[in-house]
């Protein structure tokens, strides 16, 4: 279950991700999540994804499964609509939910059973189309990763069940990935280190070797697979008899491309890669909020209700979007900006540091102008944290400050 806050953090990866997609000329739809046998028979995958498919019989005995990929639905649907490669180069992508009966699911959101996942197929009238295709799917989920804040390596990998012709795989570096990638230390050469084992020899026999690129030397990495892109080729269009009409006006075998990124799984590598003892760390692009505001020094009438806010309070509340979130466009533009002689500090409330940022939005900058002697203790500011208690310490002496009751939870799984 996704909680408020961690339900933000989450929405906004999503927007992140259609945008890039949409951007790159992709369109998108929604499948279903429940696929009939008789398509994953066409492809022979029924039996050979094994017990990760997860199988199910409707009331009248037949056989479906919930969708852990849909390149069977998907080559149905463009078999039965597409006709002419005049309507090509076509890419097609959706987010949705995925289900896959993991054998030890582990690590929260790192690896559940259930994902957010966005996955796309493009079709192509020839391999030359395919692979402009596919290297425009390359530079979206660069753009994808670099906007969210994560450092990550692109590595050659094994297509495994989903087949095809190469394919490579989006790491996110952490020290507690999944993977073991093998990277050159002076070029951008990244590939899975299984692929270079040789019989009998282990990973760590890797560091140091020459880079297979010729620059360089190996050392070895962790890292959260993200993505994975795949040169499909005439695979599933071949077994599935996805043809158009060519130039020729004869009937061509559709090459094929297939791209997923998981979504719910960046929150997870997110975390993996920006946090310390203290805990998270949200990349500026996603926290759940830029800051909170929380104003209990107002003026009250009779009844109790607020008739005025102090005047530090309303410079702050101005310059948002008029609710609890504020988002400054020119913060935005400045995210990755770092001041050391001004910090965000965060303490429990036994007073306990927790975390601190360099980064701190032009908004409190000029409070501390328009207000150089007062002392802010009214309010609330979470900035890429959702910890008790939050101020700033900054080379103008300016405090900001407000002990929430209790921590809230980012997310639960």
């Amino acid at each position: 279950t996704w909680l408020p806050l961690g339900f933000k953090v989450l929405k906004k990866i999503e927007n992140i991700v259609r945008e890039e997609m949409d951007a790159s000329g992709a369109q998108e739809v929604f499948m279903p999540m429940v696929q009939p046998k008789e398509l994953w028979n066409e492809t022979k995958r029924w039996e050979k994804m094994g017990p990760e498919l997860l199988r199910i019989k409707d009331r009248h005995e037949r056989d479906f499964c919930l969708g852990p990929t849909h390149e069977e639905v998907i080559t149905d649907i463009v078999r039965n609509n597409v006709k002419s490669y005049k309507e090509l180069p076509l890419n097609i992508y959706q987010i949705q939910t995925k289900f896959r009966d993991e054998v030890r699911p582990r690590y929260g959101i790192m690896r559940g059973r259930e994902f957010l996942m966005k996955d796309s197929y493009s079709f192509n009238i020839d391999e030359e189309s395919l692979q402009e295709t596919y290297l425009i799917m390359r530079e979206a989920y660069k753009k994808i990763l670099d906007r969210i804040g994560l450092e990550y390596k692109i590595s050659a990998a094994d297509s495994g069940a989903i087949g095809g012709d190469s394919s490579e795989e989006f790491h996110v570096l952490a020290e507690n990935g999944e993977d073991t990638i093998a990277v050159s230390d002076s070029s951008e050469f990244a590939i899975n280190s299984e692929l270079l084992l040789k019989d009998g020899e282990n990973i760590n026999s890797l560091e140091g070797k020459p880079s297979p690129d010729g620059k360089g030397t190996i050392q070895i990495k962790k890292g959260i697979e993200v993505g994975h892109i795949f040169k499909l080729g005439r695979l599933y269009a071949e077994s599935m008899k996805a043809n158009v009409l060519n130039s020729e006006g004869k009937a061509s075998t559709l090459y094929m491309g297939c791209y997923g990124i998981g979504v719910s799984r960046l929150v997870a590598a997110a975390i993996e890669q920006n946090f310390d003892e203290k805990g998270i760390i949200w990349p500026h692009s996603i926290a759940p909020f830029d800051i909170n505001i929380i104003s209990i020094g107002f003026e009250k009438d009779e009844n109790g209700n607020c008739i005025r806010y102090s005047n530090a309070f309303n410079t702050l509340r101005l310059g948002t979007h008029g609710d609890n979130m504020i988002e400054m466009g020119e913060d935005r533009q400045r995210e990755k900006e770092r001041d050391p002689n001004n910090e965000f500090i965060v303490k429990d409330p036994n007073g306990v540091e927790i975390m601190r940022s360099h980064y701190v939005p032009d908004c409190f900058r000029r409070l501390c102008e328009a207000y150089p002697n007062e002392t802010f203790n009214n309010y609330s500011a979470i900035h890429n944290c959702l910890n008790p208690d939050l101020y700033i310490k900054s080379n103008k002496h300016f405090t900001f400050t407000y002990v929430l009751p209790r921590p809230v939870p980012v997310l639960e799984t």
